[in-house]
């Protein structure tokens, strides 16, 4: 056990909900990137929760969804 890790964040202060769109943007988001590539951000979906926005490629194309919080 590795004593200077970083503690576990705790729950947050507050729990928002989000409309049922966004798990069909979530499961079109994972089948737009490009899992195969050896370029690491090319297989991965960035959810910037601060401005509500869930983002994806492959290298050709771009995928984004607002709207969430």
């Amino acid at each position: 056990m590795v004593s200077d890790a970083p503690a576990f964040p705790g729950a947050p202060e507050a729990l928002v909900s989000n409309p049922p769109e966004l798990l069909g943007a979530l499961a079109e988001a994972q089948s737009a990137v490009d899992s195969q590539s050896a370029r690491y951000a090319l297989g991965c979906v960035q959810w910037r929760g601060t401005q509500g926005q869930l983002v994806a490629t492959d290298g050709r194309q771009i995928l984004r969804y607002g709207g969430f919080t």
